[in-house]
């Protein structure tokens, strides 16, 4: 089903590198540079909105034995007993394909048929006693209840739900984590979702915009998900699948910053070395200062000096000329790095 999007806020943009402002994820980012009237459906409503991000699932490969798969996935649930009708020999049954599904704690049937699906087999979830029964697809009803040969006990279970509620918890946080994203969602909605999703303090869009716009706007034909070992990592995934399904060249890297628990997504390799830089609301020359502080430059500022009237979080790197240049985007002046000096100079264009 096709996700109705929201949108109504016009974007702004970089023609250098993209800049966030400081925002929680309740705000929108606001791209320094020139309006454009071109509407964006990156409203914070539409990450809000945004459906349920990660799920523990249950994969289970082609070829496993059903038994097995099926004593596992109740070990998962908490289901206490899985018993076989008295005409089947379990260990007949393999798994025909590769599987990975949701696990639905609250609904143990809806895992069960999953698993059965396409297996000749019915699965059906007893509440009261906290069993599934496997019977033949087509048998009569009035024999549901027959009974069985084949009953395992799982020691878990033994301990009781609350028990099996807080191993579960445990494996979700040693475990890696699905993570779902949905048809007719961009890329940049996807994220942005993610990294609400994960807890991070602020994301830092750190990309040129006019270049990387076609990536950013990408809608997902059809909802799929990705899995990582954590946020950051499913975050990389996704983006080299998008990168693989737009057949772009471009270079994309996602990266955590520890210190202030930012996410920053920019145009390096991920080895990269970044540090995130606040850009207060004072002038250009007083930001400037203290970005050639940072790089161990002496600033000499021969221009007008513009008030910054927005604050908004941007990159340092390596590339110093590209860092500085951010600053004085959307203003007259022009930037000179001046290297065998170790000057920043600033004049009027």
């Amino acid at each position: 089903m096709r996700i109705t999007l929201m949108a109504g806020v016009v974007a702004l943009m970089l023609s250098g590198c993209s800049t966030t402002a400081l925002y929680d994820f309740e705000s929108f980012p606001v791209f320094k540079g020139e309006a454009s009237s071109e509407e964006h459906a990156d409203v914070p409503l539409a990450v809000n909105l945004y459906p349920q991000v990660e799920k523990e699932f249950f994969e289970v490969s082609s070829g496993a034995l059903t038994v097995l798969a099926a004593n596992m996935l109740a070990d998962k649930l908490g289901v206490e007993f899985v018993e076989w009708h008295h005409s089947l020999n379990p260990y007949e049954f393999t798994q025909r394909r590769h599987q990975v599904f949701d696990l639905e704690y609250e609904n143990p049937q809806a895992g069960f048929l999953a698993l059965f699906d396409r297996s000749g087999l019915l699965p059906f979830y007893d509440s009261k006693t906290n069993t599934v029964f496997v019977h033949p697809y087509s048998m009569q009803l009035s024999n549901v209840n027959q009974s069985t040969v084949f009953t395992p006990l799982f020691d878990q279970a033994r301990a009781g739900r609350k028990d099996v509620e807080d191993a579960r918890k445990a494996r979700l946080a040693a475990s890696w984590l699905k993570y779902n994203y949905y048809e007719g969602y961009t890329l940049h909605q996807t994220i942005s979702a993610w990294s609400k999703h994960a807890g991070y303090s602020s994301l830092v869009w750190y990309l040129p915009r006019e270049k990387y716009a076609d990536l950013l706007d990408y809608q997902f034909a059809e909802s799929d998900y990705e899995v990582g070992r954590n946020s950051l990592h499913a975050i990389q995934n996704l983006i080299r699948t998008s990168l693989q399904e737009t057949e772009s060249d471009l270079l994309v890297s996602a990266h955590h910053e520890e210190d202030t628990n930012r996410l920053i997504i920019h145009p390096y390799h991920s080895t990269e070395r970044l540090v995130t830089f606040e850009v207060e609301p004072t002038s250009v020359k007083s930001n400037l200062l203290r970005m050639a502080d940072f790089y161990g430059y002496t600033l000499e500022y021969l221009a007008t000096d513009y008030a910054v009237t927005v604050p908004y979080v941007t990159v340092l790197s390596r590339f110093m000329g590209e860092s500085v240049g951010v600053v004085a985007e959307g203003y007259p002046v022009s930037i000179q790095t001046i290297e065998s000096s170790k000057v920043i100079r600033v004049r009027n264009k």
